[in-house]
């Protein structure tokens, strides 16, 4: 044992020495190249072909030159919206993806409906929901697995939703991102979200100062995509969504949706590793000025519960002005 033990040191010291030298060595024409005035990243002396290619090594063989900088294969990226019922609904899907491709995006697009029609910049998929069917997990039904899987990172934005700053501030994060978002004083958010914990669960979450989470902007893996929206509908699916809706507090709100309370309970009670996008990274205007917000959400759903002081097409119209650069906060002043 002590014999294999020296030799293998002895072999590990030559490699060592060789990967020593071979480094001195690059760092002399690093440097005899500065001095030259040569800032080209592979060593002189190779024909060019040989310089730009990826198979570039050093001597040793198993160690990468690390002269050598290629250029990274681009994420593969999806961003989805879902636009079922109002056909007003696909025009504003059709300003989120107006507003997702103006701020840079360059990967796919995909709008989940009941019909489909053309659209500028993505393509539209019929995809069935109602009873029993989360809408915002289409994803999950329109695509397979094997699809999805074949994505870097899947983004799902409601489709009231406009960027307003790069695209690049939301797919920087990593992980599996739900947006947040800290109601007023007078928003009743926080008992929303709370709808389908128990007694025990909502002290937790008070005593655990957890944040309350908005479902109108979700970033996944893409390994992650399939498996995390099947979970979410089926969790969303047992929870007593109708009997909930026969309170007065909460008779205006669709059985249909109730998507928010059941992901924040489902967080809680089965603990993914998730963390939350970073605060006033999505902005909401119908309850705070969002000026510095990436992604501005309208919650425009008028008449369904939600935003009834503002029609769905005053929404639309303050989607477009953000999309064409127009101060939509001077429209909102004289809505």
């Amino acid at each position: 044992m002590q014999v294999v033990t020296i030799v293998v040191r002895e072999v590990v010291s030559a490699k060592a020495g060789s990967i020593l030298r071979g480094n001195l060595k690059v760092g002399a024409l690093r440097a005899a190249r500065k001095k030259a005035g040569d800032h080209r990243h592979a060593p002189t002396g190779l024909p060019q072909a040989v310089r730009a290619s990826r198979a570039y090594f050093h001597p040793y063989a198993g160690f990468p030159d690390l002269d050598f900088n290629p250029q990274r294969a681009p994420m593969r990226r999806l961003l989805y919206t879902a636009a079922h019922g109002h056909p007003i609904y696909l025009e504003m899907a059709q300003e989120c993806v107006r507003s997702a491709r103006r701020q840079g995006f360059e990967g796919d697009c995909l709008v989940l409906s009941d019909r489909e029609v053309p659209l500028e910049g993505a393509e539209c998929r019929a995809v069935e929901a109602g009873p029993g069917l989360l809408a915002k997990a289409g994803l999950a039904r329109a695509l397979s697995r094997a699809e999805i899987e074949a994505y870097d990172q899947v983004l799902f934005l409601d489709a009231d939703c406009v960027f307003r700053g790069p695209v690049e501030r939301v797919f920087g994060e990593t992980g599996l991102r739900v947006a947040v978002q800290l109601p007023g004083k007078k928003h009743a958010l926080g008992n929303y979200n709370l709808l389908f914990m128990t007694r025990d669960e909502r002290r937790r979450f008070h005593r655990e100062h957890l944040p309350l989470v908005n479902t109108g902007m979700v970033l996944m893996p893409g390994e992650r995509a399939h498996g995390f929206l099947t979970a979410w509908e089926t969790f969303w699916r047992a929870c007593p969504r109708h009997e909930k809706t026969r309170e007065y507090l909460w008779r205006l709100c669709n059985p249909e949706l109730m998507d928010q309370p059941a992901l924040q309970a489902w967080l809680l009670r089965e603990a993914p590793a998730w963390e939350p996008f970073p605060m006033g990274l999505m902005g909401f205007p119908m309850y705070g000025p969002s000026l510095d917000s990436t992604v501005l959400h309208f919650c425009g759903q008028a008449g369904e519960g939600k935003s009834r002081e503002e029609s769905k097409e005053v929404v639309l119209a303050w989607m477009r002005a953000v999309v064409d650069g127009r101060p939509f906060e001077a429209m909102r002043s004289t809505a």
